[in-house]
Order: structure tokens, then sequence, then C-alpha cells
């Protein structure tokens, strides 16, 4: 939500942003996205090219990601991806039985219990609404449209919208059934949080990494199942160490 008038919004003049591989032109009020961060401002009033041009080239931006920061810069929230279904999944699940991971919460194990328990507390309930999903049911777009949410605000230094972001992808993951058929939507999310990505500090101790870790680490028995996860595990040391240091937390006195 904006924290300057409305009357100096809808008065201020557009600035174009030209998003995607396609360069789709979209129009929002320069004094509203001035409003955002430092950053943004600067892009908007420095001076510098893009500013005087009204316009900005945002090829590395997708399209929806930019539609989600629109939407929260003119109404403090967003809307993040919906669960598609997984067709091929539907066909292999005809005959066979559904079997849910166990809950950490009736997992037998106290450590396992405890830090599910930290895990769900990290946030307040954000009021995020999102029916239980099935075997059949892809959410791996639910968690990278935040996902990408958060780094875009990360990049552009826009904590509020970084925050929110972060307390969606919390909110999401405390809801999500992890079925063994819908592993691949977590893995999804790692590969995307960890591959190539270099985050400044955070400022918090809680950031998008430590999320990942943290919930990885709950549900580690039966990641481990998986192939795909062993190779991350191997391949992507950022990632290991932070797992690491979640599972820590299991092991600690309770």
């Amino acid at each position: 939500m904006a924290s300057i008038p409305y009357q100096e919004i809808v008065s201020s003049d557009s600035f174009k942003f030209l998003v995607g591989s396609e360069k789709k032109p979209y129009f929002l009020h320069s004094a509203l996205v001035a409003d955002q961060s430092r950053a943004l401002n600067a892009l908007v009033n420095s001076g510098m090219r893009e500013s005087k041009e009204r316009c900005a080239v945002w090829e590395h931006i997708d399209e929806q990601t930019f539609l989600r920061f629109s939407q929260f810069a003119y109404t403090g929230d967003y809307t993040g991806a919906a669960p598609s279904e997984d067709k091929v999944e539907r066909r292999n699940l005809s005959s066979a039985r559904i079997l849910p991971i166990p809950d950490p919460k009736v997992y037998g194990n106290v450590r396992t219990s405890s830090i599910w328990t930290n895990f769900v507390l990290l946030f307040p309930d954000t009021g995020l609404h999102l029916r239980r999903n099935g075997a059949t049911d892809d959410y791996s777009e639910v968690f990278l449209s935040h996902a990408r949410m958060y780094f875009f605000a990360e990049y552009y230094a826009i904590a509020k919208l970084q925050s929110l972001a972060l307390q969606k992808l919390h909110r999401a993951l405390v809801l999500f059934t992890p079925y063994r058929e819908r592993i691949g939507d977590i893995l999804k999310l790692i590969r995307y949080c960890y591959e190539d990505r270099a985050l400044r500090e955070s400022e918090s101790h809680i950031d998008v990494k430590f999320i990942v870790s943290m919930y990885t680490a709950v549900r580690i028995e039966d990641l481990w199942q998986s192939e795909e996860f062993q190779s991350i595990v191997e391949t992507i040391g950022d990632y290991s160490k932070g797992l690491v240091h979640a599972m820590l937390m299991r092991l600690a006195p309770v």
C-alpha cells in the first residue's frame, strides 16, 4: 500500500515498463513506483536515461511477477499462482493407492514435532486460504510465484513486499500436504532458490533459504527417497549447508 496521498499518485505521469522476453508494455503511475523503494525512486527520478524517457526495459522479469508487483503497489497485497492438475500423475494414480508423507505432528518423534511447531510459528497466520491439495495437484507454481516475488523484492529492495512474499511462501508450505507424488514440487522450489543465486546478506536471520532449509529438514526422511533430492544435496553446497544447520535443530535438547 502506498504511503503517499492518493491524489499525488493519480496525478502523476505514467511510467512505461517493457516486461519479459517479448517486452510487453505496461504502464504504472510514476509516483507509485517511486514510492516502493529507493532503488525504484532512483529509476523514476534520477535523471538518467530511463528516468528521462519514462521507460524501463525489464526483460529479466516475467510477466506474472510484474503483474503481482503491480497489484502489490496499488493494493498492498498480491495473489499468488493457483495449483494446477498434474494430468500425467492422475493417470498414474488411476489404480494406485495415494500414500501421503506422514505429518511430523504425528510422526512419533518429539524432535521432529518440535521443529515442525517452530516452523509453523515462524510467522502468524496471514489468512491465506488454500484448499487442501491432493496427490495430483501440482503446487510448483504456487511455491515459485512467491519465491519469484521474494527475489524480485530483494533485488529492488522493496522490504514490505519481500516480507509479504516470504510469509505467503511459508504459509503455503505449512498448508501443503506433501504426498510422495508431489516431492518434485518441493525440489523445484529448492533448485530455484539455490541454483545460481547469490543473495545479499539479510538483516533478518529468517530469509527464503532459511524457510526452505527448515521445511526440508522436517521432511528429510521422505525427501531422501528421491534420487533427485540426493543429487541436489550432493551438488548444491549452499543448500546442503543450510539443510545441515536446520537438521541440527532437530538434535537440540527438547
